[in-house]
């Protein structure tokens, strides 16, 4: 689940900071659209670090939810200028990772729900052909 919300938090941040919104707004209105109180939580103090002077990175480095490979590449971002095709990228490799890992909870599950269906229908076959079998028993 934390993925998916740095998924969107990225992606809310490219897309506003590439419409060159200011960054106090764009951190404003992420806040307000992620929906998830520990990006929420860090997006309201980092705006405050923000402005009292400190930088993005900084400001994101203070929570654990963000990795080091997201505040890393956000410092660089800020030095050169790219903040806005930066967190695309991000998003995208955030995306990919979900997708990945979800793949993944797909293929180990797959056989544990054939599983489960095949001792569900067996079930239901013993309860069904049981009552014939001793109906044939009373017979003799």
């Amino acid at each position: 689940m934390q993925k998916i919300y740095l998924a969107r938090m990225c992606q809310s941040m490219s897309l506003l900071l590439s419409s060159k919104s200011p960054l106090i707004q764009t951190l404003e209105l992420v806040e307000e659209m992620i929906g998830f109180y520990p990006i929420e939580d860090a997006m309201k103090k980092t705006r405050k670090q923000i402005l009292k002077g400190e930088s993005l990175h900084v400001g994101l480095s203070n929570f654990p939810i963000f990795d080091k490979r997201l505040i890393s590449l956000i410092k660089i971002a800020e030095e050169v200028n790219k903040l806005d095709s930066t967190f695309e990228r991000l998003s995208k490799q955030y995306q990919d990772d979900v997708e990945y890992e979800t793949k993944l909870i797909g293929t180990i599950i797959e056989p544990l729900i054939i599983v489960l269906i095949g001792l569900v229908v067996g079930v239901i076959m013993v309860a069904m052909y049981m009552p014939m079998f001793n109906l044939s028993n009373v017979i003799k």
